[in-house]
């Protein structure tokens, strides 16, 4: 009996920092990393509240980044720019 190794243009690619992905495709990914260290079970709902150090302009931040927090039900949103 013999398996098909799968080929380069059918491999799951991994999580990386950054990737911008659907819910479908990171749960794909996530299912797909057996080696990654898993939470499942801890976080079932939106988190209330997000405090975040950052770098980047705060447009960014208090526009983009909110918005996305906002339409997962995050209800407050802190950003404090470092210096």
């Amino acid at each position: 009996m013999t398996t098909a190794r799968p080929t380069p243009s059918t491999r799951t690619p991994p999580l990386q920092n950054g990737d911008r992905l659907t819910r479908a495709e990171f749960k794909r990914r996530y299912d797909a990393t057996p080696n990654l260290k898993k939470a499942d079970g801890y976080v079932e709902d939106a988190l209330e509240l997000i405090f975040e150090v950052t770098a980047s302009s705060v447009s960014y931040d208090l526009n983009g980044k909110w918005n996305v927090y906002r339409r997962n039900g995050v209800r407050e949103y802190v950003t404090q720019v470092a210096t």
